[in-house]
C-alpha cells in the first residue's frame, strides 16, 4: 500500500512518491515528471498533457486554466480583463459556476465545470503514478493546493479528486509543502524561512519558524493572477502591437496563431531567463510569410515591471503578517519554474540578501516531495499537529485564508500549524 503526492498547478501538475526514504519523481511516457495542465476535448477522446496541446483539434476544445476557475460564481473574479483577452476558449457563467463551452453555438454545445477539467488531469496523474507502481496498491493521495484558495475552491477541488477516482488523504497548501521537502533535505531547524512559490499560474508565499523541532507556519499569502502564464502574455501583447506597426496585421483575432505565439513567447521568456539577453520571437503566418520580433531582457523587466512590483508587494504583506522583520528571515526558498525570471532572484537578493536565497535545480519539484512526504506520514499512521489539531485563525481576512484542510470539507485545519519536524523525516 502507497500514498502519493500530487502538485495540481496551474500551468503544470507532478506526482511524487516516497522510495528507499526519500521522495522521488515519476516520469510521464514522455520521459518528463511534469505535464501540462491541459485537456483537450476531441470528439470522444479526451487527451491530457502535451498530446493536448498538439492534437489536431479545434483550438477553442483545448482547455487550460482549470485551477485559475475552479470555485468561482462570477466570471469578473477568475480572470483579468487582459487575460480574457488571450483566451482562446470560450468561458461564461451558468447557474452560478463558471466554466468552459465546449462547441458552443453546435447541437453538441457543452457546459464544463472547472473541476470537470482538473479531474482529467488527475486522472492522468493516477495513470501515470499506477503504471510506476504496478506491484503497490496506490490507496491514497495527498494534493497541494494555493495557500489563498477559498471554501468553494476547496470543495471545487475535492470534487474533482473524486471524480478522478483518488481516495484523498490531506489538502495541503503549496507553500507548505515546499517548506516541509526544504526541511526534509536539509534538516536546519533554528531558523526562520520564507517560501517564495512563483508558479506558472500563481505566487504563494509563507513564513515557516522551524524551532524546537516544530514547524511554526507565521503567515501565507498570494495571489491568483500573477504567474509565469502573466509574463508571457506581456510578451504577447508587445509582439502583437510589434507586427502590427510592421506588417500592418493583427494576429489577436487568428486563434491558430495566437496559439503559435503563445508558445513562442514562453519560449522567449524561459530563454531570457538563463543566459540570452535578447531573443527573436519568430512566427509562420501562413506558408510564405513569417516574421520575427526581437526582444530584450531589458525590455522584458519593462514590460513585466508592475508584475515584479506586485511580487515584492505581496512579500511585504507576508513579512507584515508575520510580524517579522527582513533580517530575520534566514533563508529565502525558491519554488516555482517562475523563479528563474533574473529580475525575481534580482530584486529577492536586493531584498534579502544574495547568501539567503536557496535555488533548486528543479523548482517544479518542491510541492510534489512535500505532498510526497505528508502522503508517506500519513500511510505510516504518523499524527502530526498539522493534520490533527485545528489552531487560531490569521490575523486578516482574505477569501477565508487557511493553511491547511482535512479531507472532511467540514473541517477546517491549520492556519499557524505546529508541525512536528521529527514527523517529517522519512
Amino acid at each position: 500500500m502507497v500514498y502519493i503526492g500530487i502538485d495540481l498547478g496551474t500551468a503544470y501538475s507532478c506526482v511524487s512518491v516516497i522510495e528507499d526514504g526519500k521522495p522521488v519523481m515519476i516520469f510521464s511516457d514522455d520521459g518528463k515528471f511534469i505535464i501540462p495542465s491541459a485537456v483537450a476535448y476531441c470528439g470522444t477522446e479526451i487527451l491530457v498533457g502535451n498530446p493536448a496541446l498538439i492534437a489536431a483539434t479545434d483550438i477553442s476544445n483545448v482547455l487550460y486554466d482549470s485551477k485559475r476557475l475552479i470555485g468561482y460564481n462570477v466570471l469578473n473574479g477568475a480572470f483579468l480583463p487582459d487575460e480574457k483577452s488571450f483566451l482562446p476558449f470560450r468561458v461564461e457563467t451558468r447557474n452560478r459556476v463558471v466554466g468552459y463551452v465546449l462547441n458552443a453555438g453546435q447541437p453538441n454545445e457543452r457546459f464544463l465545470r472547472p473541476e470537470d477539467v482538473s479531474a482529467e488531469i488527475l486522472k492522468k496523474l493516477k495513470t501515470i503514478a499506477e503504471r510506476y507502481l504496478p506491484e503497490k496498491e496506490m490507496a491514497g493521495a495527498v494534493v497541494t493546493v494555493p495557500a489563498f484558495f477559498n471554501n468553494d475552491q476547496i470543495n471545487a477541488t475535492k470534487r474533482a479528486i473524486q471524480m478522478a477516482g483518488l481516495d484523498l488523504k490531506y489538502l495541503l497548501e503549496e507553500p507548505t509543502a515546499a517548506a516541509i521537502a526544504y526541511y526534509n533535505k536539509m534538516k536546519i531547524t533554528g531558523s526562520t524561512i520564507m517560501v517564495f512559490d512563483l508558479g506558472g499560474g500563481t505566487l504563494d508565499i509563507s513564513i515557516v519558524e522551524i524551532k524546537n523541532e516544530k514547524f511554526d507556519v507565521k503567515s501565507v499569502c498570494g495571489d491568483a493572477h500573477l504567474g509565469g502564464q502573466n509574463f508571457d502574455e506581456r510578451i504577447m501583447k508587445y509582439v502583437i502591437e510589434e507586427i502590427k506597426k510592421s506588417n500592418n496585421y493583427d494576429i489577436s483575432q487568428q486563434p491558430n496563431l495566437m496559439k503559435q505565439l503563445r508558445r513562442a513567447c514562453k519560449e522567449a521568456k524561459e530563454s531570457l531567463s538563463f543566459q540570452m539577453e535578447s531573443w527573436n520571437v519568430k512566427l509562420d503566418i501562413n506558408g510564405d510569410t513569417s516574421v520575427n520580433v526581437e526582444i530584450s531582457r531589458s525590455n522584458f523587466n519593462q514590460l513585466c515591471e508592475d508584475l515584479f512590483d506586485k511580487a515584492m508587494k505581496m512579500v511585504e504583506l507576508a513579512l507584515r503578517t508575520a510580524q517579522i522583520l527582513t533580517e530575520q528571515i534566514d533563508n529565502v526558498i525558491l519554488v516555482g519554474g517562475s523563479t528563474r525570471i533574473p529580475k525575481i532572484q534580482e530584486l529577492l537578493s536586493h531584498k534579502f540578501g544574495q547568501t539567503k536565497l536557496r535555488y533548486n535545480a528543479n523548482p517544479e519539484e518542491a510541492v510534489a516531495h512535500g505532498a510526497a512526504i505528508i502522503a508517506d506520514a500519513l500511510e505510516k499512521g504518523v499524527e502530526t499537529p498539522l493534520i490533527n489539531n485545528a489552531v487560531n485563525e490569521l490575523p486578516w481576512n482574505n477569501n477565508d485564508l487557511q493553511i491547511g484542510y482535512n479531507a472532511n470539507p467540514e473541517e477546517a485545519v491549520a492556519h499557524e500549524a505546529a508541525i512536528s519536524a521529527n514527523d517529517l523525516e522519512v
